[in-house]
Parts: C-alpha cells; sequence; structure tokens
C-alpha cells in the first residue's frame, strides 16, 4: 500500500513503508489521513482537538492517535494524584494531566500522560494559555497502552531527552 501523492503544498506525502519505519507496525486507526501523513501542520492538531475532542501528536507532519485506555487512564490518575501531592507541597510547579500538548521543537507536538513544568520555566510564574504549550517539561511520564509501538515509545525517549 502506498500513501504517496504530491501535497499542494509542494510535499510529499509519506509512504506506508516510512510510516512503519518511523513508528513500527501500528493500527492504521491510529493514522489520520487529512491531512496526508508528512503533510500535516500544529494547526490541523488544535482543529481536531476542539471539533473532534480527540487528541492527535504531531510527528514530521504525520497526526498520530494518542492511546489510552481506562487501565492506563488510571495509572495516570494515581501518578498525578501522587506527583500533585508532592509538587503542591513545596510549591514547586504545575503537573499536566493526559491532554497538555506540548510543542517539543518546531512541529513537533506530543502529549505525555503525566507531566512536570517547574515555575521556573512558566513565563512570569503563570500557567500558560496557549493550546498548545512551548514550554518543554521538566518531567515526562508515558504509561504504555494496548496500541503503542516499542519503535514509538523509543523515538519518544529520545526525543524528551
Amino acid at each position: 500500500m502506498i500513501i504517496a501523492h504530491q501535497s499542494t503544498a509542494g510535499q510529499t506525502s509519506w509512504t506506508a513503508t516510512q510510516v512503519v519505519d518511523r513508528f513500527g507496525p501500528l493500527p492504521l486507526a491510529r493514522l489520520r489521513m487529512s491531512p496526508l501523513p508528512g503533510n500535516a501542520v500544529e494547526q490541523d492538531a488544535v482543529e481536531i482537538l476542539a471539533g473532534e475532542q480527540r487528541l492527535f501528536e504531531l510527528h514530521d507532519g504525520v497526526l498520530l492517535e494518542k492511546t489510552m485506555g481506562a487501565f492506563e487512564s488510571y495509572i495516570a490518575g494515581v501518578l498525578i494524584w501522587a506527583l500533585n501531592d508532592f509538587i503542591r507541597r513545596d510549591r514547586l510547579g504545575i503537573v499536566y494531566g493526559p491532554d497538555g500538548l506540548f510543542r517539543i521543537a518546531p512541529d513537533e507536538i506530543r502529549i505525555p500522560d503525566v507531566s512536570f513544568v517547574s515555575w521556573q520555566r512558566l513565563p512570569n510564574g503563570e500557567v500558560p494559555r496557549d493550546a498548545i504549550s512551548s514550554i518543554v517539561p521538566d518531567l515526562v511520564a508515558e504509561i504504555i497502552s494496548h496500541g503503542n509501538t516499542p519503535r514509538e515509545m523509543e523515538n519518544k525517549r529520545h526525543e524528551y531527552l
């Protein structure tokens, strides 16, 4: 299967082989086909979230749906509760849940399951109100879900570090 074509922006969409090489053999349902892989931008992820209430990470122009089941959500909740208890006691910063979008590089959006940002990183000590935060978190936790591939998680480890 080939999902390549010349886009109106002059970019070439990714092939199925390129998607598998980058993310591993993932369920096709996680791959957003509009815009075609390779042509997506940050605004696409924001519009999907606003219109469909679905979370998509942006990887090199590819929108990949965030996976999280009930059990993974429970684990994230426990981590958020424990981290928040520690962070609030010493007023160290803020904790984000599993729907906080972060720009870790230009046109690279990640949505960690749990993240912490220290007050020192927050402009004027205020929580940003942007749809996508430009602040790279001090700490992130990714709960491995059924739909995640080992290659996808390895990529995230390298990106966060």
